[in-house]
């Protein structure tokens, strides 16, 4: 079995269920990080509509978070999920703000350590990823 992530009739992702499911339910998560609706939703019929504007919203606020902070741990948490989302804009034709913009260090993100994330380095390997993720996620 597989699910899909579309916008109406375009599809955007088709992966196997548990995949599908997993994705989705770790974006209730980081939209309650974020403290932004993901706008992602499940018409229980092997699929899930994607609200453009609110999943650009939400994919924008999730790379500030991770671009902005120096927990490496909360980086790390947060890197892979925010990859495969990349692709889903991407291929929706959305640009993620975060990933041209400056990106301010939110402080109640910090770690005990004092090194600085190299932000546009970030950028870099994110989209590094998300490319390489993108030949293998099936539509």
């Amino acid at each position: 079995m597989s699910q899909y992530f579309s916008i109406g009739d375009q599809d955007l992702w088709n992966p196997a269920s548990r995949v599908g499911q997993l994705f989705y339910r770790t974006a209730g998560v980081m939209a309650q990080l974020v403290d932004t609706p993901h706008g992602l939703h499940d018409t229980e019929q092997d699929e899930y509509q994607v609200d453009p504007v609110q999943f650009m919203a939400f994919v924008d606020a999730l790379a500030r978070c991770h671009l902005s902070s120096t927990h490496t741990a909360l980086r790390t948490l947060i890197s892979g999920f925010l990859a495969t989302a990349v692709v889903l804009t991407e291929r929706a034709g959305l640009a993620v703000p975060a990933l041209t913009e400056p990106v301010v260090a939110k402080p109640r993100d910090h770690s005990c350590t004092t090194e600085r994330p190299d932000v546009s380095g970030d950028i870099v390997a994110l989209f590094a990823r998300s490319r390489e993720l993108d030949r293998t996620m099936a539509r």
